[in-house]
């Protein structure tokens, strides 16, 4: 449908998961994508199995301001410009605030807060030049509800409560220069990962039943995807400051 046409974007976390999903369904409406992961040996893999010339691959710890930089400017030097950013890349342990460790805290906060933080910070200084831009900040269900039925995990509580506000300051802060900033916050994702883990744990199924009402209980990375492509284009041109939960009524119980 060519919803994206002519938008360079930014998918952090584009490895696997929701971010390669969006990676390949940005391709099909139209978009130029810059990938990035830490994990750069699979992230390449991943993207010459796409085979097309517009996509790029960059290894990248979004929890750096100087990688940040070089992203940038090498999407600027590829495609000219950058319209859209989606931070995608997350962390988590699952531990309580009891069990959990400074060090895994730093780093939860570090990929999670202080990656949407920097991403949102130098991609800014360039968007915002031809119409509208937009970030979309993938949040999760537990930027709005706490608790073991979220993953247990203090940090990605704190982290992902952290890019819901966060979202809500920018979309004030940078509405002046076009600049749309809105977050998404899935629940339950069945991911390869996760399909590995339920063919494992069935009964990992059953914690979704009882959380998420809505049948199949779960997203499919494409549902996820579908809310990332409203928010980065045009169709959603006066929509900021938005939190969509996209999560079989997770947040609703």
């Amino acid at each position: 449908m060519n919803r994206l046409e002519n938008k360079v974007a930014i998918i952090t976390g584009a490895a696997q998961g929701v971010g390669l999903c969006a990676a390949k369904m940005f391709l099909s409406e139209g978009a130029k994508v810059v990938a990035t992961d830490i994990n750069g040996e699979k992230l390449e893999k991943a993207v010459a199995e796409i085979d097309s010339d517009n996509i790029i691959a960059i290894r990248h710890d979004v929890s750096s301001e100087e990688d940040w930089k070089n992203v940038v400017k090498k999407a600027i030097e590829k495609f000219g410009k950058l319209d859209v950013l989606v931070n995608n890349a997350g962390l988590i342990y699952g531990k309580s605030v009891e069990e959990e460790s400074l060090d895994e805290w730093n780093k939860v906060i570090g990929v999670s807060a202080t990656g949407c933080f920097l991403g949102i910070k130098t991609c800014a200084a360039v968007m915002g030049t031809e119409g509208h831009s937009s970030i979309v900040n993938i949040s999760s269900a537990a930027g709005l509800v706490g608790g073991p039925r979220t993953g247990n995990d203090a940090a990605y509580n704190a982290a992902k409560g952290g890019e819901r506000l966060l979202t809500k300051h920018c979309a004030q802060a940078l509405a002046a220069k076009r600049i749309r900033v809105n977050s998404i916050h899935p629940g339950a994702i069945m991911t390869d990962m996760m399909k590995m883990i339920v063919s494992e744990k069935p009964e990992m199924l059953d914690v979704n039943r009882v959380y998420s009402p809505l049948p199949p209980h779960y997203s499919d990375p494409e549902d996820i995807v579908y809310g990332i492509i409203y928010l980065a284009s045009d169709e959603a041109k006066t929509v900021t400051g938005a939190e969509l939960s996209i999560d079989n009524g997770f947040a609703a119980y």
